[in-house]
Parts: C-alpha cells; structure tokens; sequence
C-alpha cells in the first residue's frame, strides 16, 4: 500500500462506485493513464467490472494488478474466483496455490480452493486438499468443509463428527441439524437448529432451519410462528410463506388472512421461483377454503414459474441410469457377507407410499428407520463414474449409519433414489430386503406436481412432459433389475390403504419380522422429512386414490394415457 501511490485514489474511486459504477468505470480508467502500474488501480478496475457483471474485463484487472507484484491478497483471491465462474477450475486452483505461496499466513487460498473443489464435486480432490491443509493444524472451518465432503459422500456418521468439531458457529450448526436430520435424529436436529438461531438470531436462514425442522417433527403451531417471522426478511420469505400456507394448522382466519399477505409478496416477487413460492402458497390457500378452480390455476401457474429456473435434464438422467447398468454388467462383483443389522429398503417413485410404509413398519420393536439416507446412492454416484464400486467401503459407511439409531435387528432406508441401485445394494448386503412400491402413475404425478421439491433431481416434477419422461426412466430402471434377476418385493399403494392389515402380514413374512398390527399412525412419533409431513400423520385411508382426476386439465396426457 505504502509503495502504491495510487491507494487513496483507488479507496475513493471504490467508494463512489456504489452509487453509479458507469462514472467510477471512467475514472478509474482515466486514473490507469496516469498511474499504469498502480496494483490498487487495477484491483478497484477488477471489481468494478465485477459490479457492472463483466466477469472477463474483471479477471484482466486483477490479472494486471498482480503483474505488478504488489497487488493485495483479495485481488489474488477474486482473480481465482472469477476464473472459476468462467469455467476455468484448474488455472483457479493453480492461482490459489501461486497466491498461498506468496502470502503464507494468510490461509483463505487453501480453504478457497477446498470450497472450489466441492462446488465441482471434485470431491477426492477436496479430501485430499484438506489433508494437506490439515499438516499446518487443523482449523473449524477445515473440520467444517471436512464434513461437507463427507456429506457429499453421502457418509452422514463422519460429516457428523466434523461438524461437531467445526466449533460454534452458525454454519456448522446448521449443517449439523440437518445431517441429524437426515439420519433420522430428530431430538438432535431440533436441538443444533436451535443451537444455530441462538448464536445468529437475526439470520433468516437460521430461523427457516429452525422451522423446518419443528414441521419435520409434527410440531405445526411452533413451525408456523417461525415462518410467520420470516415474511418480512429480505431472505427466505417466500419459500417461507409457501411452507406456512400448506401447514394443515393454518386455516380459517389464520388462511385468510394469509391472502393479503399473498397480494402483497405477489408484486414483491422478482424471480421466477419467488413468483412460483408465491402461486404454490396461494394454492394452498385455496385448496384450504375449497376453490378448486383457484386451486389449480395457482398450482398451475406455480409450476411454470418453477419449471423456468428449474430445469430437467431427461438426457443426463438416462445416461446416467444407462452407466449404472453397464457398470453392473460389466464390473466384476465382489465378496460380501450378510450385514448386520439386516437392511430393508423401501424404495419407489416419489409419492408412491414409501413414507406410509416405513412408518407402518417403524410400529416394529424389531425396526430403527433410517429414514431418507442419501449414503447409497452417493457412493455409487461418487464411484461408478470411476470404474469402481468400494462395496466394503459402503459396508463400513452404512454399519456406522446404523450405530445412529436405537439397536434393533433391522433398520429401513426409505430413499426413493435407491431404486437405480438395486442390483448394486444385492451386492454390498446379500441379505438385504428389497421394497418397490408401485402406485398409479396418474396419482404419482398430481402428488408432485402439488409439492414444491427444492433439491436439483426433483425438477421433473415442474412439468407434465418431464413427469412422464421420469416415470418411464423408473418403470425401466425396475424391469432392468428384474431382468437381471435381482429379487425385491412388490407392493401396491393402493392395497396397502385398501387391505392395510393382510397387505403387511405379506411384507413383514417376507423381510422375516415378526406379524404387525397395522399402527394409528396419528400416534406415531418421529419426524418426516418428505412431502407427507402431514398427511402420513393420519390414519391409513384411501382418501388419495384417484385423486388425478381432478388434475385432467392440467395433466390432460398422463391423465388419459396413464
């Protein structure tokens, strides 16, 4: 700074840029003329066009203020992060570790590039990167982004460790409220979530975390109060306001009075997901006062809005489901054991029943449900890309899994996604129980497209086309299995509500548990971290049976054609 005579200059072209980035463009331009070799010229060039989203100008700038061999770390740091964006990952890297270099104190480059590796899912990468970092000492972000690759990983047990080493802070708390979550603890995942809103009280996305969990658990009053706090935050309003409106505790006045508020977000909207929380919201409202017309208009409109910044890769997705089954034709299969405890899983497409099962089944003494554990389906969407299937690594990953829950003789998974490796789980646990369940495809679609999905590989949903391209990809995916002779068990939604007691007499001889009564699961405890969050809360009923045929108008081909 001392040696750039230019710094003042540059801090006051910066500060002036706020108010028009057009004028401070010019300046600092007319500024370069006269000090060429200023590095905090340059810097304030760099993030000017940055401001003004010129992305290449910007890495040019930062560039040139690094040629003069005095240019500030941030400007080593927002060089490597505009190659980045531009699709430049490897010269990204290779400027952190340049800039790490010369400034050896200073270890944001190595978190920096950690974070870069994860956003790629270069995730051997990250691992291997951490290592390194870790020989200067070990720090809470480094346990932090440790427990994202983890996470990543699909390897819940040990992304838990690293969280709860990450130290105090609201990030860490966060994450590791939702890696309880997902591992079916649901007094844990309360309890960080609340951990987090305490050390960030006036962070939205620390107060919807919060929420979320509390409708996971059934506890519908303490979720509205927090997502009714949230309607006037910058952040998460409105996917706020969609999850308050669909609460089954919010209606009469409550409901009514949400109405204004959906006028009043309606014209706040920008994006086409904020107007898309906005329509599912207002569906909800009207589904709530009995306006079916209304009903579907919204949930109409909702989805278009959705499916615009929501794409579905139907392309990607068959490949990707094409290399699974090369890789099982192909790969040679590996020595295995029966695991203990016995692994049932529950799988299917999305509003199939899968919930209802499990927690028909979690009525056992002899069952822990896992829940939704993505530990699976991670790890071969990790491996098989590489030509390899680490099954025993897998083995160790799920036992630890397991060790999360109260001891029992089984444990169920009932993640939907699970369907596109049914041979490969055969192969880690030969003594596994396979669970398909089969329900009309008409009702499968009307119950997605009424539910907001926010992870990337529900986007089929938005759109009746891609609701039938994925329901064709998962009838393939089962018929490949079975071909191929792996067993499972199928189970049809509608027997299951229809004859709910001889229905699981069937699926409990089969998996080898003891007879079950089927349970009220109005009683049941446990959070349910899927769309049935309510209705899997009442007991077994037919009311969902054909319900598609109030969704003709929108869904006329899958309606017709089933």
């Amino acid at each position: 700074m001392q040696n750039d005579p230019a710094y003042a200059l540059s801090a006051r072209i910066l500060q002036s840029a706020a108010a028009s980035p057009r004028r401070a463009e010019k300046e600092v331009k007319l500024a370069l003329k006269t000090h060429p070799k200023s590095a905090h010229l340059h810097f304030a060039a760099g993030l000017i066009a940055l401001q003004q989203k010129k992305p290449k100008d910007a890495r040019n700038s930062f560039i040139r203020a690094i040629n003069t061999g005095n240019a500030p770390a941030a400007a080593h740091l927002n060089a490597a992060l505009v190659e980045a964006d531009i699709g430049q990952f490897p010269r990204a890297l290779e400027m952190l570790d340049r800039a790490s270099t010369r400034f050896p104190d200073d270890r944001q480059f190595e978190t920096t590039a950690i974070k870069l590796c994860l956003q790629t899912q270069e995730l051997d990468l990250a691992q291997a990167r951490i290592k390194a970092a870790s020989e200067a000492g070990l720090t809470e972000e480094l346990h932090f982004l440790a427990g994202r690759v983890y996470e990543a990983q699909g390897n819940l047990p040990q992304a838990i460790v690293a969280y709860e080493q990450a130290g105090e802070t609201p990030l860490a708390k966060a994450a590791l409220s939702q890696c309880y979550a997902f591992t079916n603890q649901e007094a844990a995942a309360l309890k960080a979530a609340k951990a987090g809103l305490a050390l960030a009280p006036q962070d939205p996305a620390q107060r919807f975390n919060l929420a979320w969990r509390q409708l996971e658990s059934g506890a519908f009053d303490e979720a509205a109060q927090g997502f009714h706090a949230l309607l006037t935050a910058q952040e998460q309003r409105f996917e706020a306001f969609s999850a308050l409106a669909s609460l089954p505790t919010v209606k009469g006045a409550d409901a009514a009075g949400l109405e204004n508020t959906a006028k009043t977000l309606e014209k706040a909207a920008r994006s086409p997901t904020e107007k898309g929380h906005v329509a599912m919201a207002q569906a909800h409202l009207a589904e709530k006062r009995g306006d079916t017309a209304a009903f579907l208009a919204a949930l109409g409109a909702a989805n278009a809005f959705y499916a615009k910044d929501r794409l579905y890769d139907h392309a990607a997705d068959a490949k990707a489901q094409a290399q699974v089954f090369e890789a099982f034709d192909t790969l040679p299969e590996a020595e295995t054991a029966p695991h203990t405890p016995t692994p049932i899983f529950i799988t299917g497409m999305i509003r199939s029943g899968t919930t209802l099962l499990d927690r028909l089944l979690s009525a056992s003494p002899e069952v822990s449900s896992l829940g939704e554990a993505a530990t699976v389906s991670r790890h071969f969407r990790t491996t098989l890309p590489h030509g390899t299937t680490e099954l025993a690594t897998l083995r160790s990953a799920y036992s630890a899994l397991q060790s999360l829950v109260p001891d029992a003789a089984f444990t169920l998974d009932k993640m939907p996604v699970n369907a596109l490796y049914l041979g490969w789980i055969m192969r880690a646990f030969p003594n596994a129980k396979l669970i398909v369940m089969e329900r009309d495809r008409r009702d499968v679609a009307a119950s997605a497209f009424t539910s907001y999905f926010n992870a990337g590989p529900m986007n089929f949903t938005f759109r009746e086309d891609w609701l039938m391209q994925k329901l064709d990809l998962f009838e393939a995916q089962i018929a490949g299995w079975e071909s191929r002779g792996v067993p499972f068990l199928r189970v049809s939604y509608e027997n299951l509500v229809r004859e709910p007691q001889s229905e699981l007499d069937r699926i409990t001889a089969y998996c080898g548990l003891p007879p079950l009564d089927v349970a009220d699961l109005s009683q049941a405890k446990g959070a349910i971290r899927t769309a049935s969050y309510a209705q899997a809360r009442r007991p077994v009923n037919t009311s969902s049976i054909g319900r598609w045929q109030q969704f003709e108008r929108l869904l006329p081909n899958l309606c017709k054609n089933g």
